[in-house]
């Protein structure tokens, strides 16, 4: 497993041959170096995470055709007599490729024919480490901004610890950039070290010192969205609790979280309403960190715990099930439901498994004027069982699933038992 810096190469400075403006980069958590004075924001990067015991093994540039390549020459100042003829020439050919565009094929065939040289300098400017310069579109198409993650996802393999430089380049490869660090985190399971930024735009700000920032908490982010619908998915709780870690909560804190997405996922409501109780009285009224954006989402997500109403939880759960088509958990959750319901009427225990089945028989027993709802009860219990134990199906659920369109015809057979038996 390597440590990857990607960094990018646009045009420069407007009407002028040199590579950028030379400038002082100072990054927030480095006490050891005051700034570090460069014209190229990638080699800035790098410099930095040398000194701080995480030196990459490998450096990639990445640039369109047209983007100034030979500038590369100038990272120790004015081209030397060894690189000088090949830095005019370079210049020539990207100043042709800016001017007079051709096929882009052909364009970057011309550019590529210098890069064994420019790694050879950069190797030799870096001290001894592998470069990989690559030409990449300039992404004006969906087909080609695919193209450019893909050339981002080559440069890595799994598990690859990767550090992103955003600063050079054209305005739209920022966000290209981001969703190809979600995009490696997931298929390649990279870690991502760092998404830096040069913010040339405010050294004013700063006695002019660019400040160098790290963006990587835009990951974050992307990570509790990406919780939340898949919490609106699986209703899984446990989603949410290494995000929480990150953001300074600490194991005991969220071990709660994962408990009571356990109990639930068993249709122990009851006990998943006692372990939020618990995460909800142990943690900040707002979160740290990047979940303080999320606190009043997670608070709605549990707050029905603190309700006593684990009718209502399972009730929700039902509905929800029957419109992810998840139809085996919404027929157990409805009939633990209206059992629920029936036992808060008869002032039985919510969550004693023995005076659960005591209310249940005596309903299905002793309640003539329930005809109609016994009926649907045992009509939903019968499609539970089919469906949970596997069961051959007999009489209306055999009907159901025999049928013309038996998805349609079940789907709407739970929705109408679920609206009667649920109020």
């Amino acid at each position: 497993m390597s440590h990857i810096l990607i960094t990018f190469i646009g045009k420069g400075e407007k009407d002028s041959d040199d590579l950028y403006k030379s400038e002082k980069y100072h990054f927030e958590d480095d006490d050891k170096e005051p700034y570090y004075e460069t014209n190229f924001f990638g080699s800035a990067v790098f410099q930095y995470l040398k000194n701080n015991g995480k030196k990459p093994n490998k450096f990639v540039v990445l640039g369109t055709p047209s983007s100034m390549w030979n500038g590369l020459f100038e990272l120790k100042g004015e081209p030397g007599s060894q690189y000088e003829d090949k830095w005019a020439e370079l210049s020539e050919v990207i100043e042709d490729n800016t001017i007079y565009p051709e096929d882009e094929e052909k364009e970057k065939a011309k550019v590529e024919r210098f890069f064994p040289i420019l790694e050879e300098f950069l190797n030799q400017y870096l001290g001894d480490i592998e470069c990989k310069l690559h030409v990449i579109p300039y992404g004006e198409t969906q087909t080609t901004q695919i193209a450019i993650l893909e050339k981002i996802a080559e440069c890595v393999n799994k598990k690859d610890t990767v550090s992103l430089d955003i600063t050079h380049g054209l305005r739209h490869l920022p966000m290209l950039t981001v969703l190809s660090a979600m995009y490696l985190e997931v298929v390649k399971k990279v870690t991502i070290d760092g998404i830096y930024y040069g913010a040339e735009g405010i050294k004013n700000r700063n006695e002019g010192i660019v400040r160098a920032l790290n963006l990587k908490g835009l990951l974050g982010i992307a990570h509790w969205v990406g919780a939340l619908k898949s919490f609106e998915k699986d209703s899984d709780y446990g989603v949410f609790a290494e995000l929480l870690e990150n953001d300074g909560l600490t194991i005991k804190q969220t071990k709660p979280l994962k408990e009571a997405a356990f109990f639930e996922h068993i249709f122990n409501v009851s006990r998943a309403a006692r372990k939020l109780t618990t995460f909800r009285n142990n943690v900040p009224e707002n979160l740290p960190g990047i979940g303080y954006l999320f606190t009043d989402t997670l608070k709605n997500r549990t707050e029905w715990s603190e309700k006593n109403n684990v009718y209502i939880r399972q009730r929700v759960l039902a509905y929800s099930f029957l419109g992810k088509q998840d139809y085996p958990r919404a027929a157990i959750f409805a009939v633990e439901a209206f059992i629920t319901h029936l036992c808060k009427q008869n002032n039985s225990d919510t969550g004693d498994y023995h005076q659960r089945k005591a209310t249940e028989y005596d309903f299905l027993d002793g309640n003539l004027s329930e005809t109609e709802k016994i009926a649907d009860f045992e009509l939903l219990k019968k499609i539970r069982n089919t469906m949970v134990h596997v069961n051959e199906p007999r009489d209306e659920v055999k009907d159901l699933l025999e049928s013309k369109n038996p998805q349609q015809q079940l789907e709407k057979e739970l929705k109408k038992l679920i609206k009667r038996l649920l109020p």
